[in-house]
């Protein structure tokens, strides 16, 4: 059984399935996926509050329902209430999963971080690290960008060096976050140094460079 598509206005669009699966009149749960996307449609029928209150209704169905401690509906639950800004409702629902996956930890620290509460995301990170789960790309995106905000390039700084020697991929993505941090503490040199590193860009990092150029005064180099 699937319940529910519901789109929101202001940028989301939010939309939860309930699956079910019956076996000899018996009720037995596989998953509940909630996934939120982001969607430019003025047009939708709901707001950001009403999906919201939607998204509330719908987990209180699946506590009662059973589904309430898989770990992985958990997961997708601080997805949705960090995507629609309740962080309260995100970290109550991470603090009670007895198993916590890297996607919920990654989830945590990149809703503080994309709803303005840097600070508690960078003190998630120190969470996830001292539980003894490793960080991974996505992690790291968003404390660099925390990072950046608060203008603790020496952490930065840590961060690149550890995924030099982790030999972690530097994505277009993590390339980008890296770039925008150097050049939001000053260090032009340093951001270059990353663009010139990556093996693949795009407009995202192209921008990101040409941008740190003209912020600091190089308009000959950004040309």
């Amino acid at each position: 059984m699937v319940i529910g598509e519901y789109r929101t206005q202001t940028n989301l669009l939010l939309s939860i399935h309930i699956i079910f699966f019956n076996e000899k009149e018996t009720q037995t749960s596989s998953t509940v996926e909630v996934e939120a996307k982001a969607s430019g449609d003025n047009n939708n029928e709901f707001t950001s509050l009403s999906a919201l209150r939607i998204g509330k209704g719908v987990h209180c169905h699946a506590v009662v329902s059973g589904f309430g401690l898989d770990t992985y509906v958990q997961a997708a639950f601080v997805i949705f209430y960090s995507k629609c800004g309740d962080m309260g409702a995100a970290r109550q629902v991470f603090d009670r999963m007895p198993e916590k996956s890297i996607v919920a930890w990654n989830s945590l620290v990149s809703g503080f971080e994309k709803n303005g509460l840097t600070e508690e995301g960078i003190r998630v990170f120190y969470q996830m690290r001292e539980s003894g789960l490793e960080p991974d790309s996505t992690t790291f995106v968003s404390v660099l960008s925390a990072f950046a905000q608060t203008g603790a390039i020496s952490l930065g700084s840590w961060v690149h060096q550890y995924i030099v020697c982790e030999g972690l991929d530097l994505n277009v993505k993590l390339g980008t976050a890296l770039i925008n941090l150097y050049s939001r503490c000053g260090d032009v040199g340093k951001a270059r140094e990353v663009f010139d590193k990556m093996k693949e860009t795009n407009v995202a990092v192209w921008t990101a460079m040409i941008s740190a150029y003209e912020t600091h005064g190089y308009g000959k180099e950004a040309v």
